[in-house]
């Protein structure tokens, strides 16, 4: 995301212990025990990654008629009218500009804020720090190790197909 609130914001922190193709040159296989791989997208995980109240005024999107939100048979004017009060005189015709709630995907924040979520959601699910798979950590020893790049979770492991 770039432009004034790209350019008025503190340089993100680099997303900790982030999954590189460098990541990759430590490890070792064989011939008898290949690695396999699988990887999940989070899809929807920039969709919950709530926003602090006090940075959603920033957090615009781009201009949207109030018709093409009353279109899509999610809310009708009067519920627009309720849940923008602040808007005197909106009407069909008026333009909008929502608000984000959660953190833009492509907001460098968003980024890191969504790598470290992540990196929670592993230690919950036991994927120690010792699987992580990242060239800010000593390379895995074992048979499996875990990446993650933001949203995005890889499993690698020679254990075999099961």
């Amino acid at each position: 995301m770039d432009g004034a609130l790209g350019d008025a914001c503190l340089p993100a922190p680099a997303p900790p212990h982030l999954l590189s193709p460098t990541s990759l040159a430590h490890l070792q296989t064989t011939a008898d025990r290949p690695f396999r791989t699988s990887k999940r997208d989070g899809r929807c995980l920039f969709d919950q990654l709530k926003l602090p109240a006090e940075l959603v005024p920033f957090m615009g999107r781009p201009p949207v008629r109030v018709q093409a939100l009353v279109d899509t048979g999610l809310f009708t004017l009067a519920e627009l009218r309720r849940l923008c009060p602040d808007l005197h005189g909106l009407s069909l015709h008026s333009l909008v500009f929502p608000c984000s709630l959660v953190w833009p995907m492509g907001f460098a924040w968003g980024s890191s804020v969504a790598q470290a979520t992540m990196l929670h959601v592993c230690r919950a699910a036991g994927l120690s720090a010792d699987m992580q798979l990242s060239n800010s950590l000593p390379t895995p020893f074992g048979n499996t190790a875990v990446g993650l790049a933001t949203d995005d979770v890889a499993h690698l492991t020679t254990s075999g197909p099961e």
